[in-house]
């Protein structure tokens, strides 16, 4: 049957493949945001900050990009059933990819495009690494405001909290999918 490129997020330009979704995102466990942050740096407790100053070390780039191509990162980011049972992302319902076999090839394409921009741009690791660090540090952020939310200011302050997230996912991911579409 051949493939529909209005709806088919595998026909489709790489500006419309979404490189993360964002429900997914924000439903993923604290812990588990933590230990991505921990992977992508190689475990250099400053190594947030030495990618902000430009002072990351090569090595450490290029172990995250290989974990994002590679490992598990994006499967998770796609609540692709890579998360532990009974976690909150596992349970979510995922809107941005409905189906798993969708998310599962969306995840594909995600990784094929990374892999093609990089090796005609060397600086699409370190800003694909820098992109997912920081949607990684606002889950983690966002998980600490709202674990900080007792019932009744959970059911006021919850939906902003939710909504500035999306929005800064969204300005994460902007330069990332740019580049990405520009390399390719």
């Amino acid at each position: 049957m051949p493939r529909n490129s209005q709806t088919d997020p595998l026909v489709q330009d790489p500006a419309a493949i979404p490189f993360y979704d964002p429900q997914a995102m924000l439903t993923m466990e604290k812990s588990l945001a933590q230990g991505y942050i921990t992977l992508l740096t190689g475990g250099d407790p400053r190594g947030i900050e030495n990618l902000r100053k430009n002072r990351m070390r090569r090595d450490a780039v290029d172990m995250g990009f290989l974990a994002l191509l590679e490992g598990n990162v994006l499967e998770t980011c796609f609540a692709v059933g890579t998360t532990p049972a009974g976690s909150k992302s596992r349970d979510a319902a995922v809107a941005a990819v409905p189906s798993l076999a969708k998310r599962t090839a969306v995840v594909r394409r995600v990784k094929s495009l990374l892999a093609e921009a990089s090796d005609s741009t060397e600086s699409i690791c370190k800003m694909a690494v820098a992109s997912y660090l920081r949607a990684f540090e606002i889950v983690v952020k966002v998980q600490e405001e709202l674990d900080q939310l007792n019932f009744f200011t959970k059911c006021l302050f919850r939906g902003r909290i939710i909504r500035k997230a999306q929005a800064d996912l969204e300005d994460t991911f902007a330069r990332l999918q740019e580049a990405v579409q520009a390399s390719t």
